[in-house]
């Protein structure tokens, strides 16, 4: 808008978390929310299951999970429920359940972090 000054904020992610791909979103506290496929607790990938982050709106950086496979690995996008939980899935990772998976077949995952629900 004319006459309006913007500030952007670059926030390096480095090690770990790293190699975002999915839209940040903003959650009921303000904050913004994300995922990433490197980073993360795992052998497989690389050493790369990706994690679960939050950036304020100073520019800290703060990573909420670690997938380390068990749980999740190569993670798509978040939504959060009305009452403040996050929810995501993953591409890989979790049990093997059906034989025509090859290799892993990906979870569906909840993350609480304390937020109170959407209004």
């Amino acid at each position: 808008m004319l006459g309006q000054e913007h500030h952007s904020q670059a926030v390096p992610l480095q090690g770990s978390p790293c190699n975002p791909g999915a839209a940040l979103i903003q959650a009921s506290d303000g904050n913004f929310y994300g995922t990433t496929s490197g980073g993360g607790n795992c052998t497989n990938f690389g050493g790369a299951c990706g994690t679960v982050f939050e950036i304020t709106t100073t520019g800290t950086l703060t990573t909420l999970h670690n997938f380390d496979k068990t749980d999740g690995a190569r993670r798509n996008a978040l939504v959060q429920d009305t009452n403040g939980t996050f929810y995501g899935t993953t591409l890989d990772g979790g049990k093997i359940v059906y034989h025509y998976c090859s290799g892993t077949c990906g979870t569906i995952f909840s993350l609480s972090v304390g937020l109170g629900p959407v209004h």
